[in-house]
């Protein structure tokens, strides 16, 4: 009996520094594909509650019931958890389509009541021209925000990633680096989180809805690298490397094509799932046959 493992091989990366390196579960604190639910898929199910009408909907690849559309003053929110509770290390990631700026949209919004966190706030947003800020408030008038140099236009997917990683902020768009901020020694951990997380919804202003569709969300208790924001926003072929791109099998246990084109792959024979090359569990394909 011999063993011959395939995996994915028809999506090239082309990042910077060694990807076998990263591991991308490593601070995973909330992880949701939003593929028709609102399931945390990192170890600590904190799952999202939707609000209002949530209705499934194609994500960036065409795939149906594979991200979430919000309107009509809809959103998500997270229960409080100690797990969830954000100190001077961390990250937030996620996929967007809007469909309306003209006014400010939030992404995330994550805040604490209790005057021993200092008021901390942390709002995730695109302003009405577009640009990404980020808002870090340590109580009044102790507020900063970053702004992206490159902005979103409605109709169109992008990846939208906030990290800090104790003394600097980062923003990144598309896994390029838009905008940086350092000297932030002073910003104040929370943690005792008193409050819900919430996504698409700014708890604080009335109005501050996304209008428009989400998926793929991760929330990380520490900073993520460059290198590693490159490797999501190119997730399952996601990058320039899309033009052209006629057949795409990521073997997520299935042989489903997410190049759009819907050339699904048809499993014949001993095959079962097993981890790929970075250690993720089904992931790969494990071929067995004999003579």
């Amino acid at each position: 009996m011999k063993k011959v493992v395939v995996l994915f091989l028809l999506t090239v990366l082309t990042l910077s520094g060694n990807l076998h390196s990263q591991d991308l579960g490593n601070g995973l604190i909330g992880y949701y594909k939003l593929d028709n639910s609102g399931n945390d898929n990192s170890i600590y199910s904190n799952n999202i509650t939707f609000n209002g009408a949530i209705v499934p909907s194609k994500n960036r690849f065409n795939n149906v019931d594979s991200a979430i559309k919000l309107s009509n003053n809809s959103y998500m929110s997270i229960t409080s958890s100690a797990s969830l509770n954000f100190g001077v290390f961390w990250s937030v990631a996620t996929w967007i389509k809007l469909d309306d700026i003209s006014q400010k949209v939030t992404i995330f919004d994550k805040y604490s009541s209790l005057a021993t966190d200092a008021l901390m706030h942390v709002l995730l947003q695109v302003n009405t021209s577009g640009f990404i800020e980020l808002t870090l408030k340590t109580g009044s008038p102790s507020t900063t925000t970053i702004t992206s140099s490159s902005s979103l236009s409605t109709g169109q997917w992008y990846h939208v990633v906030a990290a800090m990683d104790g003394s600097s902020a980062n923003l990144y768009l598309d896994g390029v680096n838009v905008a940086s901020k350092t000297d932030l020694s002073t910003f104040t951990s929370c943690n005792t989180n008193s409050l819900d997380i919430y996504l698409g919804y700014n708890h604080n202003i009335p109005g501050e809805y996304l209008k428009g569709y989400i998926d793929d969300t991760r929330l990380y208790s520490r900073a993520l690298t460059q290198v590693e924001v490159e490797m999501l926003f190119s997730d399952n072929g996601w990058s320039s490397l899309k033009n052209g791109l006629v057949l795409h099998l990521p073997f997520n246990g299935n042989a489903n094509d997410v190049s759009g084109n819907g050339y699904k792959g048809i499993i014949n024979g001993n095959v079962s799932a097993c981890d790929d090359r970075f250690g993720i569990t089904g992931k790969s394909y494990i071929f067995d046959y004999g003579h």
